[in-house]
């Protein structure tokens, strides 16, 4: 009898796909009323079993928008051994994964909804020329930012709290990698895997979009979004609805609009 047949592993891969389903039909319940328009026939979730696909450590999950067809209405996701061993421990334990984890698939479904603005931030993905690269750079904090705003506004800060503290610490980064450009014009593989990749596209980012939608579209959502960030600064849980209505917007932000803000 072949190993990967046998009844035991037929039944522990029985359930990875009843956790895996499970959770991500609960986020998909989440964010539907931002996905009625859009033509849905299959949805893939590829179980990296083996850390083949998902080959960093901090990986968790993610969205394929490289082998999605939206226009077909199909759409990828992978879910990464880490994920993974977090939700089969909780589920035997019967232990309630914490926030972060407990809003991975609503993030990578936002990603979803944010499609063709990833696929324009991944023009710039393969270039060596610092002052080109440094757009996909600046295009993490809006691509991670607006898939982040989900987890940020059920109340899930980390070492940020408040929003000065996110704009210091992200004028800051546009600093050093301004004056990393000015003395490297030529980005290097190894460049990219550590001077230009951070965390705070995921921790700084949210907070990053939610101050730029107090003057967008002509300062219409000003007070609405100001009121929103005095009780997310406070720890409070933003409700559902006024969450969506934020994402909506959020993902109105176009590519060349965040560019132009905030290129050198």
């Amino acid at each position: 009898e072949e190993p990967l047949f046998r009844d035991n592993n037929i039944q522990l891969y029985e359930r990875i796909e009843s956790i895996a389903v499970e959770c991500f039909n609960k986020a998909l319940t989440n964010i539907w009323p931002l996905l009625h328009n859009y033509l849905i026939n299959s949805i893939h979730i590829t179980v990296d079993a083996t850390g083949m696909l998902c080959n960093s450590s901090s990986t968790l999950a993610g969205y394929n928008f490289v082998d999605s067809t939206p226009p077909k209405g199909n759409y990828r996701f992978d879910l990464s051994p880490n994920y993974l061993q977090k939700l089969l421990v909780s589920s035997a334990n019967g232990e309630k994964l914490g926030l972060k984890y407990n809003t991975i698939w609503e993030h990578e479904i936002i990603h979803l909804l944010d499609h063709y603005e990833s696929l324009k931030a991944s023009v710039y993905a393969e270039t060596n020329v610092a002052a080109d690269y440094f757009k996909y750079y600046l295009l993490g904090f809006r691509i991670e930012g607006v898939a982040e705003l989900y987890f940020l506004l059920k109340g899930g800060r980390e070492d940020i709290k408040t929003m000065s503290e996110a704009k210091d610490k992200f004028e800051k980064n546009l600093a050093n990698i301004k004056k990393y450009i000015s003395e490297n014009p030529i980005v290097t593989f190894k460049d990219k895997n550590e001077v230009y990749k951070s965390y705070d596209f995921y921790e700084v980012g949210p907070w990053i979009i939610l101050d730029f939608l107090r003057t967008f579209e002509g300062d219409f959502h000003e007070e609405m979004i100001n009121g929103i960030i005095e009780k997310v600064e406070s720890g409070e849980e933003i409700e559902h609805k006024v969450i969506l209505e934020v994402l909506k917007i959020a993902l109105r932000i176009k590519t060349e609009i965040f560019l132009d803000t905030y290129n050198i």
